[in-house]
């Protein structure tokens, strides 16, 4: 192998074609795809934290939900077991209103009872003395009543 003038301007040529390409072509383009990749990472960065920053909230919203559900349920029952005591006051209530009625109405037909058992014994008297006085065919009156006697006819 020869090494003459031509080789040599060869290997100048191409050593200056390097050097040119590398800072007008190489150089950049190097610089745009370190910055790039930067970008991208920065970018995969982000998504990563807004990934994790999503699924904390998420879960955030997950757990407010139950707390929300649990506060529901809790208020329901609440409500449910104050109503039921209502109702039973109500019902309690009502059962002596109705017990009060019934003893108001048992009184006054124990009065009554009586008024008429009075009545009665008044007119049982009379009748007496209205058949005596027909059967005798003289006005009688009956003075001594046996109270016990009636009482037992009546009944």
């Amino acid at each position: 192998m020869e090494f003459n003038a031509t080789f040599f301007v060869s290997v100048i040529s191409f050593v200056a074609f390097t050097l040119i390409m590398n800072a007008i072509f190489y150089k950049p383009l190097t610089e745009i795809i370190d910055e790039r990749e930067d970008f991208i990472r920065g970018a995969i960065s982000d998504a990563e934290n807004s990934k994790n920053i999503a699924s904390e909230l998420l879960k955030n919203k997950e757990e407010s939900l139950q707390k929300t559900a649990e506060e529901t349920r809790k208020i329901i029952t609440s409500a449910t077991n104050d109503a039921n005591l209502k109702s039973q006051e109500l019902a309690n209530e009502a059962k002596r209103q109705a017990q009060l009625r019934v003893e108001d109405a048992k009184t006054n037909l124990q009065t009554e009872m009586e008024s008429s058992q009075a009545e009665l014994k008044a007119k049982v008297k009379e009748l007496a003395e209205t058949i005596a006085s027909k059967v005798l065919k003289e006005e009688t009156h009956i003075e001594n009543i046996n109270h016990e006697l009636i009482d037992r006819i009546l009944v």
